[in-house]
C-alpha cells in the first residue's frame, strides 16, 4: 500500500488561493448584514467572480481561513 500524505490546512488554502485567486482583481470589499464578517469580491482569471470571506473560529483565537465561493452568499447585504 502507498503512503497516505496528509496536508495541513495552510497547504490546502495556499493551493486553493493559488489556483483561483492569484492574478485576479479585488473589485469590492463586503460586509455581512450583521456586520460581523467581512471579505471581498475577486474577478478571477477565468472570468468568474468569487466571494471571499475572512473567517475564524467562534472565539477568534484560531489561525483563521478564507471561505471562497463562486456563488453570491446570503451573508452579504
Amino acid at each position: 500500500m502507498g503512503t497516505v500524505k496528509h496536508r495541513t490546512l495552510a497547504q490546502v488554502m495556499a493551493e486553493q488561493i493559488g489556483d483561483t485567486l492569484v492574478g485576479g482583481t479585488i473589485t469590492n470589499a463586503i460586509l455581512s448584514p450583521d456586520r460581523e464578517e467581512y471579505g471581498f469580491k475577486v474577478t478571477c482569471r477565468d472570468g468568474k467572480t468569487r466571494v471571499v470571506w475572512v473567517m475564524s473560529d467562534e472565539e477568534g483565537n484560531g489561525t483563521g481561513f478564507l471561505e471562497i465561493s463562486t456563488h453570491q452568499n446570503q451573508k452579504e447585504d
